[in-house]
């Protein structure tokens, strides 16, 4: 279908979309299309279509037909029913027939009416057709006529829809212009809208005095201005916009200002009203503790009801215009001052209150004021601002600041390590409550520690204080009662325990000697211990079932072998700089940072070494050798077994200068010097040298320790095992020098070892005889000593093995030798490698007895007083 023809349709549907018909009307249209639905016959047509089933029933060809013609006759009006009479059938006889001619005539016309009668079927349809084409032809020109008139109403009708379509187009043009001026006009009102609050704004502000801020409007004001400088801000190219610009921050810059002086009022008003109320009354006397939170908390915290929304103004604006900064560090500055002037005499009396006792409860007491003090001057600064945190942080410091003032001259003055010591754990203690997992639990982490940020700082202060001084004190104390220690010769025989002298029982100490000391000592260093790994593979190593049972540590015994205040090691008493050192370790061991406590340890532990070895070398000029032999292994045993307690690695780094290379360059210069002038001479010295190297070095004590411990248990088991070896080794080395001599001879002129004047059969049993009597000699004066001295059954047993192997070895090669090279009876003289063993194990039975005999008689005479022969204690002043 063409456009054009689609037009009218679009026409007619947009036209029907305008001019919708009511309900009712629809109705009455229904109604007419459904009378219109089948329209009668024309008149015309129905009259031919009656004579036309008349002339057929005339015909008699059907019965119906017939019917049918009458009754579409009768159906017919009765101006439109054809006349049903035919006239005379037979022409009517006018005249009477009187000749042939007449009769002729007559039959004639009546044959004519006859032939008449039947055309008449022929000329009604005839005209019936000539009806239908007549009324054809009417309905072709009615239709023609209708067509005509339709064409006429089509073309009015577009011409009515393209005026339609003309005038809808310029009414929505019309209505887009009316709709972009309306928003044209409400845009401009919009942005005048921001130019227009000035003069309102102005007005208001130019009302005298400060009470503006308490009005109702002055809230949305601030938010309008706030609007109308960022509109300007942001519009800088429109007319007259910087100064509207500058008109607009004055106002606000007034406005923060009337907050500021607002609350800098309120504030001061509220300082002289506590003032009046605590006239009269002296700063010494005491404040109830309602009438303290009344004055000072209570009544801040109801204004601060009254001025939190005003000040929350200024600060929201600090964060875009840092010149408001400065008023709200005002306001900050008038609320330190008075709380500064209000609380300062009530902290200071408050803290001389509790300075009048000892120096660890004023630090408890202090610092635990501090806290509660500083928590309450934060939460009641947080009611009146939200920022100020730096400025918060810094006034509560000057408030704790009183207490550090107080404690810093009394912890400078003091001189006890123990309450250095103790005031430093429990600043570390409050430090450790201080941390914000720690916390309450109703707090929030960030405001917890913003509580305690100050009192953290100044007890830092106060803990770097007491650290200092006690290092200092720490030092003078190694320095005076270690390196400088000269025992006395009885004192130090005491303290040895030897010769069976009265064993002591206890150790009358003012102080602890330390707190993290071992209640029992463990198995000896690792180099006894390896040794007796070693000697215990072979069999010949393994002790006497009595022996064996005699180094066997019961439970009593283990639990009392070494308790503090008790014997210290089994026998004999702590020696002095040993029990400093441990003491001074456990006054220092967590009361300073790790790295200060491994480099005065290093130098404790050292000093006391050192000490040791001085104390070894007196015992072995005064007495012998395995005195002091054993007393250093005894005293080292116990320090390396002791600080192994500590967490640490007592080790201390040492940087020294080395100036070789510089000097080597002074050297190259100085010998060309005689040929260059002065001034050159200097700058050559300064282009020559090279800056110093710094050498780094570690001295660890522990490592010394180790070192001495197995350089003098070395030494006692070489000197125990040759002095009891001594005959077999003299016979020994004179057949290695036999040998050596014979193997150099000819093989003809070579002799026998029997033949030799040393090595006579019968010389083979002197020598076992020198060799058993010294032996046992020699381990029953060793082990008694060593009972003596050390007492503690296992380092016994360890040292008891190896010398016993060292011994057992030197015995074997001699049974070897004499079995080589003797007859059968010659090597009946002597015993064998395992009756050897247990001879040496009954000697150390034997020695193990006679020390167990001396000390029962020593035990009753430990009763007794001593006099000056008792332990020194560490003095007061430590």
């Amino acid at each position: 279908m063409s456009a054009a023809a689609l037009a009218p349709l679009r026409a007619f549907e947009e036209w029907e979309s305008r001019a919708s018909l009511a309900d009712k009307q629809l109705e009455s249209i229904a109604f007419l299309q459904g009378l219109s639905a089948e329209l009668p016959v024309p008149l015309e047509l129905a009259a031919l279509q009656a004579s036309a089933m008349l002339d057929d029933a005339s015909d008699g060809t059907a019965a119906a037909s017939a019917s049918a013609a009458s009754n579409a006759l009768q159906s017919l009006p009765a101006t439109a029913r054809p006349s049903t009479s035919n006239g005379p059938a037979v022409a009517t006889i006018e005249s009477t027939i009187e000749t042939t001619q007449q009769f002729l005539a007559w039959f004639a016309k009546v044959e004519e009416e006859m032939e008449r009668g039947q055309e008449d079927i022929y000329r009604a349809y005839l005209a019936t057709m000539r009806g239908y084409r007549q009324a054809t032809v009417e309905i072709l020109s009615k239709t023609e006529e209708t067509h005509a008139f339709l064409d006429d109403l089509e073309r009015n009708y577009n011409f009515v829809e393209e005026k339609t379509k003309g005038l809808q187009q310029a009414c929505e043009t019309l209505l887009d212009e009316q709709t972009h001026l309306i928003s044209v006009a409400e845009e401009l009102a919009a942005k005048l809208a921001y130019f227009n609050e000035l003069d309102p704004i102005t007005k208001m502000l130019s009302a005298p005095g400060e009470t503006i801020v308490m009005d109702d409007k002055f809230g949305p004001m601030l938010q309008k201005l706030d609007q109308c400088l960022a509109f300007v801000l942001d519009h800088p190219h429109y007319k007259d916009a910087e100064v509207y610009r500058m008109r607009y921050r004055q106002c606000m810059t007034r406005c923060m200002t009337l907050i500021k002086m607002h609350f800098v009022d309120n504030i001061r008003a509220l300082q002289n009203d506590i003032r009046e109320k605590l006239a009269g009354r002296q700063t010494h006397e005491p404040l109830a503790a309602n009438m303290q939170l009344t004055l000072f908390y209570v009544k801040f915290r109801t204004q601060a009801l009254k001025v939190k929304g005003l000040i929350a103004e200024v600060e929201e604006r600090c964060s875009r215009h840092a010149e408001y900064l400065a008023l709200l560090r005002d306001c900050f500055s008038a609320y330190f001052v008075v709380r500064r002037t209000l609380l300062t005499p009530f902290i200071s009396e408050h803290i001389r209150s509790i300075n009048n006792a000892s120096l660890l409860d004023f630090v408890a007491n202090g610092c635990a004021y501090m806290i509660r003090l500083c928590a309450d001057e934060y939460q009641l600064f947080r009611q009146f601002f939200t920022l100020g945190e730096e400025e918060v942080l810094s006034y509560l410091e000057s408030l704790a600041t009183g207490l550090y003032d107080q404690l810093r001259p009394l912890i400078l003055r003091e001189l006890k390590i123990d309450t250095l010591s103790d005031m430093c754990q429990s600043l570390l203690s409050y430090l450790k409550t201080m941390e914000p997992q720690t916390q309450a639990a109703g707090d929030t982490g960030a405001s917890a520690q913003a509580n305690t940020a100050p009192v953290k700082f100044i007890v830092q202060k106060i803990l770097e204080d007491a650290q200092q001084r006690l290092v200092f004190r720490a030092e003078a104390f190694i320095q005076q009662e270690l390196q400088k220690f000269k025992p006395r010769e009885e004192e130090l025989l005491v303290l040895a325990r030897g010769r069976g002298l009265p064993q002591p029982m206890s150790i009358n100490l003012s102080v602890g000697v330390t707190p993290m000391l071992n209640e029992s000592i463990n198995p000896p260093s690792s180099s006894v211990a390896s040794g007796a790994d070693m000697t215990a593979r072979s069999p010949s190593a393994l002790l006497s079932p009595n022996l064996e049972a005699a180094f066997d540590v019961t439970e009593a015994e283990a639990a009392s072998s070494f308790v503090i205040g008790k014997l210290a090691y089994g026998g004999g008493e702590w020696y002095p700089t040993m029990q400093r050192t441990l003491y001074l370790l456990g006054r220092l061991y967590g009361a300073v940072p790790r790295p200060i406590f491994e480099d005065l340890a290093q130098e404790a532990v050292d000093a006391c070494r050192t000490t040791l070895l001085a104390a070894a070398d007196v015992l072995t000029s005064k007495q012998t050798k395995l005195d002091g032999q054993l007393f250093l292994i005894k005293n080292l045993l116990m320090l390396r077994e002791q600080i192994s307690s500590f967490d640490a690695r007592f080790v201390r780094r040492e940087e020294t200068l080395n100036y070789s290379e510089m000097l080597e360059a002074v050297r190259d210069v100085i010998k060309n010097s005689w040929r260059a002038p002065l001034m050159s001479f200097s700058g050559a010295i300064m282009a020559a040298a090279s800056a110093p190297r710094v050498i780094q070095s570690y001295a660890d004590a522990n490592e010394a320790l180790g070192r001495d411990l197995r350089r003098t248990c070395e030494d006692l088991i070489l000197e125990t095992a040759k002095g009891a070896v001594e005959p077999v080794a003299s016979f020994m080395l004179k057949v290695s020098a036999f040998r050596l001599r014979n193997d150099a001879r000819p093989p003809a002129s070579r002799d026998t070892l029997q033949n030799q004047s040393f090595a006579q059969p019968n010389q083979i049993g002197v020598v076992f005889e020198a060799f058993k009597e010294t032996t046992q000699r020699r381990l029953v004066a060793t082990v008694t000593r060593m009972s003596d001295y050390i007492g503690d059954k296992k380092t016994q047993a360890v040292l008891i093995r190896i010398i016993r192997s060292q011994i057992l070895d030197n015995y074997q090669a001699f049974v070897e030798t004499v079995v080589a090279e003797y007859d059968a009876s010659t090597a009946a003289r002597i015993v064998s490698v395992a009756d050897m063993a247990a001879l040496i194990d009954s000697a150390c039975e034997r020695g193990l007895l006679a020390s167990a005999s001396a000390v029962t008689p020593a035990a009753s005479a430990s009763a007794t007083p001593r006099g000056s022969v008792t332990a020194r204690e560490p003095p007061a002043a430590a």
